[in-house]
């Protein structure tokens, strides 16, 4: 009931987040080629998001002289994140829609879910299993929401697994990451770096 009586509201917003990618350009498009000007209108990558907000690394100040720049974590990751929980968003309305009945709609976002997708990776993933945008949020966000094709998918995790480790095992997670962290790790083979995680007393950590 709680679905039903939310989803007119949902398809609202899906139909904006369409509505943009599909419509509203980043600076230098008339410059793309062909195949990254159709994928294009999959990505939500214009306007301002907040990223993976408040990553550690970025936010934390080196020392009382210095000057942090909270916006730093918003602009360096917007980019990548928007459009990542767009193809999330478009996964979970499929599954309302298939539960609700709804079998137009479920086609429908089961088909942009796997356009987003393969968009996202052409645009972003590279071919060792690294992003541009190499934090450790984005890692945690790209495994979570199944946008690493299966033959890199080993890379990713690889070079998470390394990060947390040149950073002293600690979490270096934005606000829209860090709810995945542990899952992704446990889920992927590293329940001991989870572990280490978890009871890590320098900062930053939960404890």
């Amino acid at each position: 009931s709680v679905l039903r009586q939310n989803y007119p509201a949902m398809k609202k917003w899906m139909e904006y987040v369409q509505h943009t990618a599909e419509n509203e350009q980043l600076e230098g498009y008339e410059l793309f080629d062909e195949p990254r000007k159709l994928r294009q209108r999959y990505l939500w990558n214009t306007g301002f998001h907040f990223g993976d907000w408040l990553i550690p690394s970025m936010c934390m100040p080196k020392s009382k002289d210095d000057t942090v720049d909270m916006l730093g974590t918003a602009f360096k990751t917007k980019d990548i994140v928007a459009p990542a929980y767009y193809a999330f968003n478009s996964n979970l309305m499929a599954q309302i829609a298939q539960i609700l009945g709804e079998k137009e709609d479920e086609c429908h976002y089961r088909e942009l879910n796997e356009k987003i997708r393969q968009a996202f990776i052409e645009e972003y993933l590279q071919e060792d299993g690294t992003f541009t945008a190499d934090f450790q949020g984005i890692y945690v966000i790209a495994l979570q929401m199944n946008l690493i094709p299966n033959e890199r998918r080993q890379k990713t995790i690889d070079h998470l697994v390394q990060m947390i480790r040149d950073n002293g095992y600690r979490l270096d997670t934005g606000f829209l990451s860090i709810p995945f962290l542990m899952d992704v790790l446990t889920q992927n083979g590293h329940k001991e770096i989870a572990y280490r995680l978890l009871f890590q007393t320098q900062c930053p950590s939960w404890l």
